[in-house]
């Protein structure tokens, strides 16, 4: 019983492992070559705060 107990373990771990590499994948979609201008006077990439306070303290820097 121990040995048919075995088995079935050994061959149950080693068959699992067999499918774990497949993946299903989709077909893949066509890409569309669509591109938005920016609306007029809309900034592409606003800046960030970061941005703001590291401009504003390179320009204040030099006067002191």
């Amino acid at each position: 019983m121990r040995k048919a107990f075995s088995v079935a373990v050994l061959v149950l771990a080693l068959g699992c492992p067999a499918f774990a590499g497949i993946i299903h994948n989709p077909e893949p979609q066509p890409v569309t070559a669509t591109t938005q201008e920016p609306a007029g006077g809309e900034i592409p990439n606003p800046p960030t705060a970061v941005e703001i306070v590291l401009s504003l303290l390179s320009g204040v820097l030099p006067l002191l």
